[in-house]
């Protein structure tokens, strides 16, 4: 799984309760072992609710400026549904041109990319 399959699986989840979308397993494999976006201790909180199904606990952790971030994540690659829909998604913004004849430093993870690429070699996320 990558960003961009996180956000077409979310915008197909868009009337989905927010637990039952996170506690899909490859979904929470991703996000334990991403390396974009590492979340650390602070999946503990989500774990938890998806453990004991509870839905406000779910709630809490997506309000969570982790969750915030992995939205914006999603919304750059496209696929997820605006913050109106649904459970909440995140809203992307524009992106600027950017010359192909140098090397150019990804927004995302700041990862130093060949000239002519327009996919991130380190985060997979789009030049821009």
């Amino acid at each position: 799984m990558d960003f961009h399959s996180l956000a077409t699986y979310l915008s197909q989840c868009s009337s989905t309760a927010f637990l039952d979308v996170v506690s899909d397993f490859h979904l929470l494999l991703f996000l334990v072992t991403n390396e974009v976006m590492p979340l650390g201790d602070s999946i503990g909180l989500l774990l938890d609710a998806v453990k004991t199904s509870n839905e406000d606990l779910a709630q809490t952790w997506k309000k969570s400026e982790q969750w915030a971030t992995i939205e914006q994540l999603c919304s750059t690659v496209g696929g997820q549904p605006s913050s109106s829909v649904g459970y909440g998604g995140a809203m992307g913004g524009p992106s600027a041109p950017a010359s192909s004849s140098s090397m150019w430093s990804c927004l995302h993870c700041t990862f130093m990319n060949q000239p002519g690429t327009e996919l991130c070699e380190m985060c997979s996320l789009p030049r821009g």
